[in-house]
């Protein structure tokens, strides 16, 4: 079984090579503060949200589990305790609390729950039965994909739960909404046109437009991320994992990786449009 402290290693690795896990979210802003944290979910015994490190199921032991760290890996900090997985941790925009997906109270799917930055006060935000993943937060707006209709939709809620609202309501999967960074559009995939592509829709849930027509029975957009300035969007080309980017208005679509085994994340870099990953 692998020490914790190799995990923390290992970690700080996929942190510095991929900087954008979908389950490592690092939140560093150019803003002097003593609050920038990585905020990160996994099992103390090596499992769990980290794919990567590939260890048979029979070593996962214990449940995930949600940490904070410095940037420099100092000020570890185990925020979770349970004996169900505590994951998809993202920050509030004002990085004072954590959204999180959480069983912890029976429910047969993970809800969504939000605490302090420190782990206390946890909320539970949703109460129904339905799946729910794919969190994303602007403001005092939380996004998230949820199955709570029969088909998974994108709905948005305020961050203390109230006013849950349908934005796509159709019978295609809908799923992966990313917030523009004025808050005004969501990008998102859906298969409504047949097979997966890329979409953009306001933040009610009108005029959605597609931006991608790649989708195909074996290709289909993911993951998309705005550019710190709005004018474009990064998204991964399934099952080859490159890695492209599009005008927010659907034009000038262009391939920036062609390598073997892909992209796994990527990251805008926040001081001009350039992309990590």
């Amino acid at each position: 079984m692998l020490k914790f402290s190799t995990l923390i290693s290992i970690v700080l690795m996929l942190i510095y090579v991929s900087l954008a896990h979908v389950r490592l979210q690092a939140k560093v802003t150019l803003q002097a503060s003593t609050n920038d944290k990585i905020v990160f979910s996994m099992s103390p015994d090596g499992c769990g949200n980290s794919p990567q490190l590939m260890l048979p199921d029979d070593a996962c032991d214990t449940p995930d589990e949600i940490f904070t760290m410095n940037p420099d890996s100092s000020d570890i900090q185990q925020l979770t305790s349970n004996e169900v997985d505590d994951s998809e941790p993202i920050w509030s925009p004002d990085l004072t609390k954590i959204a999180f997906l959480s069983a912890r109270d029976g429910n047969e799917h993970e809800e969504v729950y939000v605490m302090n930055a420190d782990g206390t006060n946890p909320i539970r935000l949703t109460n129904n039965n339905g799946l729910h993943t794919d969190l994303a937060w602007s403001g005092n707006k939380i996004a998230f994909r949820t199955s709570r209709d029969g088909n998974s939709e994108i709905s948005v809620m305020n961050d203390d739960g109230s006013s849950p609202i349908n934005l796509t309501n159709n019978n295609s999967q809908d799923y992966q909404p990313a917030w523009s960074p004025n808050g005004q559009k969501i990008a998102f995939i859906s298969d409504r046109g047949g097979f997966s592509d890329l979409y953009v829709m306001n933040v009610d849930g009108s005029s959605p437009v597609r931006l991608t027509t790649i989708g195909a029975s074996d290709y289909s957009p993911s993951t998309p991320q705005w550019s710190p300035d709005g004018s474009m969007i990064a998204f991964r080309n399934n099952p080859n994992l490159d890695l492209y980017k599009i005008n927010a208005d659907g034009t000038n679509m262009t391939q920036i990786t062609v390598r073997a085994g892909g992209v796994f994340s990527f990251a805008w870099l926040a001081n001009n449009n350039q992309i990590a990953y």
